[in-house]
């Protein structure tokens, strides 16, 4: 499980891909993604295994100008962006498990 502080970060950068109408959401984390469960109307609605990005999540959350241009450099290249999302999930799972 993640830090509560990164939970709520990841809720609210993964609630921009869900209409604003939707009630009863739910996210039910693993380590690299996330399931999502929303109803809207009558219907009961399944995201699942959607990839955390913690990569967007740093990009947001960071007000210094040389952060942020180190962060779009790694995001250029997909294979680095892929390999630093897995090792920030790593690091932050570890943490939250006291490992």
């Amino acid at each position: 499980m993640y830090p509560e502080k990164i939970k709520k970060r990841l809720k609210k950068q993964l609630m921009e891909d869900i209409p604003e109408d939707a009630w009863n959401i739910n996210f039910i984390f693993d380590k690299y993604d996330v399931d999502i469960r929303y109803s809207i109307d009558n219907f009961i609605c399944f995201k699942p295994a959607i990839k955390l990005d913690f990569i967007k999540l740093a990009y947001q959350t960071t007000n210094n100008p040389f952060y942020k241009i180190f962060i779009k450099l790694i995001s250029l290249n997909k294979r680095l962006r892929e390999m630093t999302n897995k090792n920030i999930a790593d690091k932050l799972w570890e943490d939250k498990h006291g490992l």
